[in-house]
């Protein structure tokens, strides 16, 4: 979800900063070479390839691939809590110019985190990678307010015709059919909410305590200000403090590894503590919509990827999208 603020300072000094990034830039973004040395693509693969070893299986369907590939995503791009580290809108980072396995390795290396454009869009890269045309969509209130999230769009073959399949690595979500379990259309998606049947739509989220590896949260020293590790961990949405390691970097950083999901999400930040909507939820209820998230998706105002204004005109157009008030 969006989140604004100031760009803060890196984690570590500018110098070993800029250092450490230009170093990921030009081994990352380069041609393979033709010696023995393994590609960073090829590296990148292997990676995922031992998390999922099905991904390995030519038979595997273009949902499954899909799913497994934002699965690892969501594993594996770093939450930034705060605005000092956001990895994503770093000026020293050509972040929109940078390959799949340039990206996740400044997530391995701790360089910093995003939120969910910065999530969204390093998904759009993988699934580039992997030979997919793939898109990013924001969709909500735009402005000082802030009531947005960015999902990824991937073209996928399923039930044999070609359909833009929504998925989301921040939260590691996508969403189906609820009577026949089949991937949804992102178009066809507008068009049932449009209608109000959101009964129609199934959120299909894994069980993350059987993921084996969770994300982690990065929180700078300097957006820290008077929280302890325990009231963070209670605080933050992306940190579940029924489940989280914590470990407190020489440089001040605290790191989490912990599942961010959806629930504490809706739970702590759309609902007030006697249950009533707020933030997002007011915001749609606002709109007259029913209290349910997936309403925001009938609010798209950017796609990014081939042909995205054509794309954008066709989703506004079936979401019936009229300027937020």
């Amino acid at each position: 979800m969006s989140v604004t603020g100031r760009r803060g300072r890196p984690l570590r000094s500018r110098s070993r900063d800029a250092l450490a990034v230009a170093m990921v830039i030009v081994l990352l973004a380069s041609p393979p070479s033709l010696g023995a040395e393994p590609s960073a693509e090829e590296t990148l693969r292997q990676r995922i390839l031992k998390s999922y070893p099905q991904l390995g299986e030519p038979q595997l369907d273009d949902f499954t691939t899909a799913c497994l590939l934002r699965q690892w995503a969501w594993s594996h791009v770093n939450h930034a809590a705060g605005p000092a580290n956001i990895v994503d809108v770093d000026p020293e980072i050509p972040w929109h110019e940078l390959t799949a396995p340039a990206i996740f390795e400044l997530y391995r290396l701790d360089r910093g985190g995003s939120f969910c454009g910065g999530t969204a869009h390093a998904l759009r890269k993988l699934y580039e990678m992997y030979g997919y045309q793939a898109w990013t969509v924001n969709s909500g209130l735009a402005g000082p307010e802030a009531a947005t999230h960015v999902t990824t769009l991937v073209k996928i073959r399923a039930d044999r015709r070609d359909l833009l399949s929504m998925q989301d690595a921040y939260f590691n979500l996508t969403y189906a059919d609820t009577r026949t379990k089949a991937p949804l259309d992102y178009l066809e998606m507008l068009g049932r909410l449009a209608h109000g049947e959101h009964d129609t739509i199934e959120t299909r989220e894994p069980d993350f305590k059987k993921i084996p590896q969770w994300p982690k949260v990065i929180l700078a020293a300097a957006d820290r200000g008077t929280a302890t590790p325990k009231s963070f961990a209670k605080a933050a949405f992306s940190v579940l403090e029924s489940n989280y390691t914590f470990e407190e970097r020489t440089d001040g950083a605290w790191i989490y590894v912990s599942p961010r999901t959806a629930g504490k999400f809706l739970e702590d930040q759309c609902h007030y503590p006697d249950g009533r909507p707020r933030w997002y939820l007011e915001w749609l209820v606002a709109q007259g919509h029913p209290e349910n998230i997936l309403y925001l998706y009938l609010y798209p105002f950017g796609v990014a990827g081939p042909n995205g204004a054509e794309l954008l005109g066709k989703a506004q157009q079936v979401a019936r999208f009229s300027p937020p008030r």
